[in-house]
């Protein structure tokens, strides 16, 4: 059976189709001389062209043709007379030719049929890769959309996550195409802002959600950037409609893109609960400073009693002097004056204590001020060297000259 039917039949050799048309013919001219002899009948041009079809059916044109001259030769050898010789009469000739004509068109139906065979396994073949092809593609693509469906559910749980991440710490996200101006804001940075998500963003709209005294100072950051900026870190108010303030974090950054692209990336956080809480921080150290420094004044209540009476002390006893030089027969003027000059310095003396103590328990917030750190030394010495002396403590002092100006917490009465 030819391979163009089968498949999985191998494929002859050029030999084994050539020697395919010896044992085809051989089989034709037995069988026709046994019915000749025993049948007394004639079928050799049947028989013969069985042979070639046979032998062009499985081998080919070339071995068709092969098979058809063995077959001529055979059937002009052993059936036309001279029997059993090579010589061919001129009335046979036609005879011979016609064979020949139908065997020539029998290899031809037979090529034919096999080109046909062949062409019909091609496009099999090829049907079968198509298919095969399509299946690939096919299980391909459904791969592919599976992967595709699981992206768009990570992505649409990391755009929730993200959202979500937002709304709990307060942070909104921007982007901003220089290139074009657009801007693009998350869902958490419209209700920041105070603006509906239907609203496009825009510079303008971004303008008048700030607080008007930190409208100009945003201005100038937004054209720093535009112009190259590389980073951008800055806090300023908004006010919103309602007429609440909100304090507002910006921090961004440029991105240059493979393409040449710029694009600003940045993210804004409301601070307005931490700016409360520190103002709320800063009153509650206020008061306690306060306490304490009453609290200490109660404790140094007797230095300070003694820094009090020392001055008055001195001012009643020069005072008394001054009485005594003036009441004389003749008055001792310069003794006088020189009593009432040290009235006057105890008095200062005294007001300068009773300052430095109204001072020190003044419920006012702290205030940074140049200070003399051997000035604070000497007031504080003033205070507590009563109470010092009264546990029994020596205090000796050695301050620096020249010691550098400091900034440290006073009151503007210090100043």
């Amino acid at each position: 059976m030819s391979n163009s039917r089968l498949p999985w039949w191998p494929k002859p050799s050029v030999i084994a189709r050539y020697a395919t048309a010896v044992p085809s013919v051989v089989v034709a001219l037995v069988i026709g001389l046994l019915l000749n002899r025993f049948l007394e009948t004639a079928p050799f041009v049947s028989l013969f062209l069985c042979a070639i079809m046979v032998t062009s059916w499985y081998g080919g044109v070339g071995p068709g043709l092969f098979a058809t001259a063995l077959s001529i030769s055979a059937f002009e050898y052993y059936f036309l007379p001279p029997i059993h010789s090579v010589a061919v009469a001129l009335k046979d000739i036609p005879r011979i030719a016609l064979f020949a004509i139908t065997a020539l068109i029998v290899i031809a139906l037979n090529a034919a049929q096999r080109s046909a065979a062949q062409s019909l396994r091609r496009t099999r073949d090829d049907l079968q890769t198509a298919v095969q092809e399509l299946e690939r593609v096919n299980a391909s693509l459904q791969v592919e959309n599976a992967e595709r469906k699981r992206a768009e559910s990570a992505l649409r749980r990391s755009e929730a996550h993200l959202a979500e991440a937002q709304r709990l710490s307060v942070t909104g996200s921007f982007g901003w195409k220089v290139a074009s101006g657009e801007i693009f804001w998350s869902d958490e940075t419209c209700r920041i802002l105070g603006v509906e998500r239907t609203v496009k963003p825009t510079v303008d709209v971004i303008l008048q959600c700030i607080h008007p005294d930190d409208r100009e100072f945003v201005r100038r950051e937004i054209d720093r950037q535009a112009q190259g900026e590389r980073d951008w870190d800055y806090e300023h108010r908004l006010l919103t409609p309602s007429g609440a303030i909100k304090h507002l974090h910006v921090r961004a950054h440029r991105l240059t893109y493979e393409s040449g692209d710029e694009e600003i990336l940045g993210a804004l956080m409301d601070v307005t609960a931490t700016r409360k809480a520190e103002e709320a921080l800063h009153i509650a150290q206020t008061e306690l400073a306060h306490v304490t420094r009453v609290t200490t004044l109660g404790e140094m209540s007797a230095s300070i009693a003694h820094e009090v009476n020392q001055p008055l002390a001195a001012i009643v006893t020069n005072g008394e002097a001054s009485l005594r030089w003036l009441g004389r027969g003749v008055p001792e003027i310069n003794e006088a004056l020189d009593a009432t000059r040290n009235i006057v310095s105890e008095a200062h003396r005294a007001s300068e204590v009773i300052r430095r103590i109204r001072e020190f328990s003044r419920k006012a917030a702290p205030e940074m001020i140049q200070l003399d750190i051997n000035d604070v030394i000497d007031e504080v010495v003033n205070l507590i060297q009563r109470e010092g002396a009264r546990h029994a403590v020596t205090m000796r002092l050695q301050p620096e000259s020249q010691q550098p100006i400091v900034r440290g917490i006073g009151s503007s009465c210090s100043k």
